[in-house]
């Protein structure tokens, strides 16, 4: 019986049939106020979610991330790529130069007074 049990964990770690042993993508959480802030959602943060609790913020994200979540108030974010945008704060402003998927990423904006539009050609994420 041992060795039957031993030979159906093996074979499900050779196809990759473990859950647990696959890793979440990273997170990025600012909770400053009143900071300027860079993160490159590449390399060791590939695919990573950010999320901004804090306000007042210029925050500029390279690379592709994930999923930017703002839950607070008067943050600027600029972002390479992006696959989605939640906004629960006030008055935030999202500039975007692509979406991860399709023409415009989806947004879910539950807050007042916030913007989200694409970048224009010529303004790059610095």
């Amino acid at each position: 019986m041992r060795r039957s049990i031993g030979l159906l964990v093996v074979a499900g770690l050779l196809v990759g049939a473990s859950p647990v042993l696959s890793a979440s993508p990273p997170e990025i959480v600012i909770n400053d106020d009143e900071a300027d802030a860079r993160y490159d959602c590449s390399g060791t943060y590939a695919g990573a979610s950010v999320v901004i609790n804090g306000s007042k913020n210029t925050v500029a994200l390279t690379g592709t991330c994930n999923v930017l979540t703002i839950n607070a108030n008067h943050n600027k974010v600029s972002v390479e790529t992006i696959a989605s945008i939640v906004i629960k704060g006030r008055e935030n402003s999202v500039t975007y130069e692509k979406a991860a998927k399709g023409a415009t990423p989806k947004v879910t904006d539950l807050g007042k007074g916030n913007t989200v539009k694409k970048a224009k050609k010529d303004k790059k994420v610095k």
